[in-house]
């Protein structure tokens, strides 16, 4: 017997329709994460159309289905389709975790409409003034190949907080990477435009002030310091969040073409045929579906919102990182970690 076949399973109910792709990818990473992660996974949304992806394999153990008739796409304002579609499939995946049916929420929809649902039905962890993002960032490790992990908070959620609130996201961010990923002290950094006290807007010297507290708080950090691996965690707000991992994204996939351009010359052809294996693998690693999706912190269960271009390896990695959440008890961490402050 396995490690993975020894833990307690955990059951996901995932949004079936949650991509810009077809379900298939949906479907494909649904039953892989069943076979390599011991879980349960919910499929949420129209029947007939998970049932055509399926294929020979049918309804295994360990895969079910909720209903839902209808879908929140990306161009809708997100409250406003919560309220107004009841029966969506991101609302049904959050109602089935509130009445215990499943332990934690996946989707790569409308992130508007996930932390919306997240917020309406599931609730917000009691004094948490509003909820944060937290993602995964590549960052270069101790060498062959290694990475180590860097966490961007907020990548998305509140775009426009107040200084309070951040000292919030920075204890909530401690707390997951406790606890999720296990290193005990943790760096903060607050991203500004200066390593120096002084430097940053109005909201960034204020922040500074307040998180003289915090325990692991180092200072101001720079651009340059995301993807570096230090401070543990880049604390921001949640608009220069989102740009600078969208960015992140652009630039690695830019580099990555690039390489490859020069490598596939004439001339490099034999060094290629050495090299381009290593390339990819590395590559690979890298790569956002590797990290699967964001974890939304400060609600009452674990929601991992993936992104839109979602592959079948990201939604299996997006299943992987909610069921550690959940094995690791990151709600109750932060939900502790604001209550004591």
């Amino acid at each position: 017997m396995n490690s993975a076949e020894s833990i307690q399973p955990v059951t996901i109910a995932l949004d079936a329709h949650g991509t810009d792709f077809d379900t298939q990818v949906i479907v494909e990473g649904a039953l892989a994460a069943i076979e390599k992660l011991n879980v349960h996974v919910v499929l949420v949304g129209e029947k007939n159309e998970i049932e055509k992806h399926l294929g020979e394999l049918g309804w295994v153990e360990g895969l079910s289905h909720e209903p839902a008739s209808e879908i929140i796409h990306m161009h809708e304002e997100p409250a406003s389709a919560v309220r107004n579609k009841i029966d969506s499939s991101i609302v049904v995946s959050a109602r089935i975790v509130k009445e215990g049916k499943a332990d934690a929420m996946v989707g790569a929809g409308n992130t508007g409409a996930m932390m919306a649902a997240a917020l309406i039905v599931l609730g917000r962890i009691p004094g948490v003034a509003r909820p944060g993002i937290a993602a995964e960032l590549p960052a270069p490790g101790s060498g062959h190949g290694a990475l180590t992990r860097q966490i961007l908070m907020d990548a998305g959620a509140t775009v426009d907080p107040e200084p309070e609130w951040l000292v919030q996201h920075a204890l909530m961010a401690r707390a997951y990477v406790q606890h999720r990923i296990a290193i005990a002290e943790p760096t903060i950094g607050l991203l500004s435009n200066g390593e120096e006290a002084s430097k940053g807007d109005e909201l960034r010297k204020k922040t500074f002030e307040l998180l003289g507290n915090v325990p692991g708080f180092i200072g101001n950090c720079e651009g340059r310091d995301l993807t570096s691996g230090q401070p543990t965690i880049v604390l921001t707000d949640g608009f220069t969040g989102n740009v600078a991992l969208k960015t992140i994204e652009g630039v690695a996939r830019s580099i990555s073409s690039m390489v490859m351009e020069v490598l596939m010359q004439d001339s490099l052809k034999e060094a290629s045929a050495q090299v381009v294996p290593s390339l990819m693998e590395a590559a690979a690693a890298i790569h956002p579906d590797a990290y699967g999706g964001a974890v939304l912190l400060g609600v009452n269960s674990p929601v991992v919102i993936s992104h839109g271009s979602a592959t079948s390896n990201a939604i299996f990695n997006a299943i992987r990182v909610a069921t550690e959440c959940v094995r690791t008890d990151v709600v109750d961490a932060v939900r502790e970690a604001i209550s004591s402050n």
